[in-house]
């Protein structure tokens, strides 16, 4: 092979960013290790799956000061990208287990109230019939593990609920299913209104429709999906320039399939068992216990997480480094909108982590400190850099990020893959592309025509290993 010419090059990826170890809080920290080992996932999945489970909670709890005075919401959306088999649901699952806990025991306790009612209502007649069925409590859900824009908004206007969260490993359900047709995308958008702590307003036919209007809400969105199944939205620019994503911290980890390997000693490992998730566990419980508090308009009443002067100057010196960098001619003028909202990102999240360290370490006032707020504002930065190397594969049209994927599949185990059948690829290669035969196709054929494979009596092989 060494006569053929060098390959065409796809457009410059930036290297996958390393997950930065120390942006967590401990204890939070050791919990992601813990679930990556035990789910076998992406650390980054893991991470953010943790973080996202402490929003949920610290919502209710604590808003975050703005830099101007007066407060904001410290609720935090994520969206990580992850393909199919990575562990998603598993990872969510141990992060949030003491909160689907008391989520079951409540709707247990719901259900069995609702059952009591209606046997006592059996057999009256109106007005007392009426008046019984009446007094059924509201749904005490607080956490969803799918549903759409409507159900969430019918969700805090009918149930009266003051806080809750959507976790979900079906991304493309949320971003390119039903809930975000051309129809709903703009009622998706007025997701950013509960971010933004302006509370969700519908108007809509009949008694069940979620019709009327919830101030002083707080809304976390946890979203892990299959790059494929949100290709669309994520180059929308509506969802993109000024909307929707801009509000998500991102992360899309390279897939650690192939390297899941097991033995008897990891078999013998027991999440239960592991005194990292057994800590973190029980703090999680000290914050899922701690009662919220509403007004008489059932608005949260939260207390307000300051900024000690140290966290203030770290903050001010991350606004300032990256404002820069969105001048025309800066660095990261192409993702602006993303790193507008890095600063606000920033003092929400060192919010959650003050809220973990007062539930953790029992310290007697509510404050971010200089290292929340350091932590905060690496775990931003993460999510910037992601965001900028997404951008860079959106220059891809589909048939060049297919060829690319074929090509890193190949490239990752070249002693395996150097040479292979198409028939291989339709069993073991990208997922995207196992079941279609016209995009595989496609595929390959880029690659050929930019040097990357040429045909042996082996198969199709790589010009070039790495």
């Amino acid at each position: 092979m060494d006569d053929i010419a060098s390959p065409i090059p796809f457009v410059l990826e930036l290297p996958p960013v390393e997950w930065p170890t120390c942006a967590l809080p401990d204890g939070m920290r050791e919990a992601a290790q813990a679930i990556a080992d035990h789910a076998q996932a992406p650390l980054p999945l893991a991470g953010f799956a943790v973080v996202s489970a402490v929003s949920h909670i610290a919502q209710r709890i604590a808003d975050a000061e703005r830099p101007t005075g007066g407060a904001m919401p410290s609720s935090l959306f994520a969206l990580v990208l992850a393909d199919s088999g990575d562990r998603k649901s598993e990872c969510f699952r141990l992060a949030a287990l003491p909160i689907e806990q008391a989520e079951h025991k409540k709707r247990q306790e719901h259900r069995q109230s609702c059952e009591r009612i209606l046997n006592q209502a059996h057999g009256l007649k109106k007005p007392d019939k009426d008046a019984m069925l009446a007094s059924i409590p509201s749904d005490p859900r607080t956490l969803f593990c799918e549903g759409t824009v409507e159900a969430i908004a019918r969700a805090f206007i009918n149930d009266g609920m003051p806080a809750m969260s959507l976790s979900t490993d079906e991304g493309g359900q949320f971003f390119g299913g039903y809930s975000m047709t051309s129809d709903t995308k703009a009622n998706a958008c007025g997701m950013t209104r509960l971010f933004d702590g302006k509370g969700i307003e519908r108007n809509r036919i009949g008694a069940d429709s979620g019709s009327g209007f919830r101030f002083g809400v707080r809304f976390s969105l946890f979203i892990a999906a299959q790059p494929v199944t949100v290709r669309e939205a994520l180059a929308d620019p509506l969802l993109r320039g000024q909307g929707l994503l801009p509000r998500f911290l991102f992360a899309a980890p390279e897939s650690i399939a192939g390297s899941r390997l097991i033995n008897r000693e990891r078999l013998s490992r027991k999440p239960e068992h592991d005194q990292r998730l057994k800590d973190y566990w029980r703090t999680l419980t000290k914050l899922e216990e701690t009662p919220w508090k509403t007004d008489l308009h059932e608005s949260l009443e939260l207390l307000v997480a300051k900024l000690d002067d140290e966290a203030q100057d770290i903050w001010m010196d991350y606004y300032n480094h990256f404002e820069k960098q969105i001048h025309p001619t800066g660095e990261l003028t192409c993702i602006k909108a993303f790193v507008s909202r890095g600063g606000e990102l920033a003092r929400r999240l060192a919010t959650i982590y003050a809220v973990w360290r007062h539930f953790s370490d029992d310290t007697p006032t509510l404050l971010v400190d200089g290292t929340d707020m350091k932590r905060a504002c690496l775990l931003v930065e993460y999510s910037m850099k992601e965001w900028l190397r997404l951008q860079g594969g959106q220059r891809l049209s589909e048939v060049e990020r297919d060829a690319y994927a074929l090509l890193k599949f190949m490239q990752k185990k070249p002693e395996r893959w150097q040479c292979i059948s198409r028939s291989i690829i339709a069993q073991y290669g990208p997922s995207s592309l196992r079941d279609d035969a016209e995009r595989r196709n496609a595929a390959i054929s880029e690659l050929f025509r930019r040097r990357w494979l040429v045909d042996n009596d082996e198969g199709i092989c790589l010009t070039i290993q790495s």
